[in-house]
């Protein structure tokens, strides 16, 4: 049995215009062997016969292999010799239990995972609080028009809840309207006695953060701020050289799986380039990307000013020990400062606090 697509009859007169009719068209896929159409064929292949363009026995030779299949499915055989015939019981057997876990071994089995990072997967249920479930379709089994109707379904709402069990809260939100996603994301964390003290404390900082900075700026700043971050993140992506010292790989920086430096040779911190006295120095050609040496600048600059004032507590805590001057020499300063009395990041507070003279 030999069948056309859908669409497939029309599109050879209107679309590829390889036939100048739908009666010259129908007779070129019967010539072909089609034996079965998914679009209206019954007038135009009666044109075509009436206009001697395909024979009886052309639709005889290709029906045999439509009656040739039905015949072995049984379509034709007395019900008595039919297996089908003999299934027994008030309950249809797509519902029974073995047929369940069938249909859900071969869903697992067609499903791919591309990444687990640090092995986050599988969960440990016994570990979880609270699950939160955000997206459009996360409440809904959607049908392809090709599958049929399933005679039940299970969305992943409902299986999750159902993995999981009474003792974890799994809360569901389509969107973000009125910050619904977005508190769920933030509550559903790992049982805070059984998790890392340290990355729980980095969590409440990063919801402190979003509650009482990030919601209160105004929406098209918000906007404004993502996009230069996605812009500043290209930049790295037009240099692979740069990408690959900038951005290494994640397992650069672990000592027992990069000994031998297979990942790549880490950037020094500056505090241990501060403490051996070293010299860091950027030279990049501002003409040959504005954006990147301005951004790379500015990190460098602030990344310095963190060390040096992650010092001061070091050296009121030991006045006897020696601790190297330090100098920021800056050409253009201009382009680099940030400026604030009481913004994080201003330079007018790293002077103040570290008591150190202002740029010139």
């Amino acid at each position: 049995m030999a069948s056309t697509d859908a669409g497939s009859l029309p599109n050879l007169t209107n679309q590829f215009h390889f036939y100048s009719d739908p009666t010259s068209a129908v007779a070129g896929c019967v010539k072909a062997g089609i034996s079965v159409f998914l679009d209206p064929y019954s007038a135009p292949l009666r044109d075509a016969f009436e206009e001697k363009l395909v024979t009886e026995a052309d639709i005889e030779r290709n029906i045999r292999g439509n009656l040739r299949m039905r015949m072995r499915l049984g379509e034709f055989d007395p019900p008595e010799m039919s297996p089908w015939d003999k299934i027994s019981g008030t309950e249809e057997p797509w519902y029974g239990e073995k047929n369940k876990a069938l249909a859900r071994k071969v869903t697992q089995e067609s499903i791919v995972l591309l990444k687990n990072s640090d092995g986050l997967l599988p969960l440990d249920k016994s570990k979880l609080r609270s699950i939160a479930v955000i997206g459009p379709f996360g409440d809904s089994v959607l049908v392809d028009w090709y599958s049929g109707m399933p005679p039940y379904a299970v969305t992943p709402l409902e299986g999750i809840r159902n993995k999981v069990g009474p003792n974890v809260r799994v809360r569901y939100a389509p969107d973000d309207n009125n910050r619904n996603a977005s508190n769920l994301a933030a509550e559903s964390v790992l049982d805070p006695a059984q998790a890392n003290p340290e990355k729980l404390a980095q969590l409440e900082a990063v919801k402190r953060w979003f509650n009482d900075d990030w919601k209160r700026i105004e929406p098209k700043l918000r906007t404004s701020i993502v996009e230069g971050v996605s812009v500043f993140l290209s930049l790295f992506d037009d240099n692979s050289k740069v990408k690959r010292v900038f951005c290494p790989k994640k397992e650069c920086y672990d000592p027992q799986k990069n000994a031998d430096n297979r990942f790549g040779k880490p950037l020094p911190s500056f505090s241990w380039l501060i403490e051996q006295g070293s010299v860091c120095a950027l030279n990049f050609p501002i003409g040959m990307n504005a954006g990147l040496a301005k951004a790379l600048g500015v990190m460098m600059k602030l990344d310095f000013e963190r060390a040096v004032l992650n010092r001061v507590p070091k050296m009121e805590a030991h006045p006897e020990q020696y601790f190297r001057q330090v100098l920021f020499l800056c050409d253009e300063y201009q382009h680099f400062a940030t400026v604030g009395e009481s913004d994080p990041t201003g330079d007018e507070k790293f002077f103040r606090e570290g008591e150190f003279g202002s740029p010139g």
